[in-house]
């Protein structure tokens, strides 16, 4: 039997910490430092599961929209686009549909590989899109990098986000109730309990506000937080900590405007509330309809965005 390239997956290791990224969806499959994990493990593919998805979307691309899409349907320019459900119960299309694709290589090394893919013609989708995902591996953490060109010849509709799970500590049912999360957002988008579809963005009080690095507790997030406070340089830190001290740090870049956290409610079995989902995301849940961040690219023109997760130790 032939060799299935989406099998393939390229290994880095560098300055204590090793990752693995898939061909298949581009997928971060792992991140490591000094062998502890610092996002959910993906297990290797199951090929009988045609198109193959990382269970809960773990550490998947999400693209060319993020998070779920209203009916499957939208409307680019007055001309209707089908997309497809696979949400039937919530009639959703859920994270677009590269994380099935398989990524061509077009640079790797032990420190950092360059992956692409055109999103597939098949799809009733405006545009044409080629993604490109750089990972690399730094003294300062996995520096993860997504570049999103137009080659159409019209004009395009786009959005992005990534799916790592991070984890605090060992990854057991329940063990997000122990651990304390740091999401530095002013404003945020709660979701339909019967769709989990958009609702009006709005102040991040109470238990949604989790700039003070509140312990998670019995909290249920599935919400996206926007009006991220930034540094000097324009990036947003969150971060997540266990009850050790060691930490797991996300920094997002000006291109991410949203980070969605989720508690892993509706995970199975022993991952259920075992990780923290925090998916950074260039606009929120059902762009495609509200058009809110939603990027327009030009024939020719691109956009990109990056994120890094880096460890903190307890001892330091």
């Amino acid at each position: 039997m032939p060799h299935d390239p989406g099998d393939q997956v390229f290994h880095l290791e560098a300055h204590g910490y090793e990752a693995d990224v898939a061909a298949r969806g581009a997928t971060l499959v792992s991140l490591r430092f000094l062998g502890r994990d610092l996002i959910l493990p993906v297990a290797s593919a199951d090929r009988d599961d045609a198109p193959y998805r990382a269970p809960d979307f773990r550490g998947a691309v999400l693209a060319p929209w993020p998070g779920r899409l209203a009916d499957g349907r939208f409307t680019w320019h007055g001309t209707p686009h089908d997309v497809g459900i696979d949400e039937p119960g919530r009639r959703t299309a859920l994270h677009g549909r590269v994380w099935s694709q398989v990524f061509v290589p077009r640079a790797a090394s032990s420190v950092a590989v360059h992956l692409a893919a055109t999103l597939d013609d098949a799809i009733d989708y405006p545009g044409a899109l080629e993604f490109e995902v750089i990972a690399s591996l730094t003294a300062s953490g996995l520096v993860h990098r997504i570049r999103v060109t137009h080659r159409g010849e019209e004009s395009a509709p786009v959005g992005w986000g990534v799916h790592p799970y991070l984890l605090a500590g060992h990854a057991s049912p329940g063990a997000v109730d122990g651990w304390r999360a740091a999401i530095p957002a002013a404003r945020v988008m709660t979701m339909t309990p019967d769709r989990l579809l958009p609702e009006p963005v709005r102040p991040a009080e109470g238990d949604l506000d989790l700039r003070a690095a509140p312990a998670l507790g019995s909290r249920r997030l599935n919400h996206a937080f926007t009006a991220l406070a930034r540094d000097r340089d324009g990036n947003a830190h969150a971060s997540l900590t266990g009850p050790s001290g060691d930490t797991v740090t996300l920094t997002l870049g000006k291109g991410y405007r949203w980070l969605q956290a989720y508690t892993s409610d509706e995970s199975a079995g022993n991952d259920r509330r075992a990780a923290l989902a925090l998916e950074p995301m260039t606009c929120p849940p059902d762009a495609l309809h509200s058009g809110t961040d939603l990027l327009t690219l030009e024939p020719g023109e691109s956009a990109s965005a990056s994120f890094t997760i880096a460890a903190i130790r307890a001892d330091r």
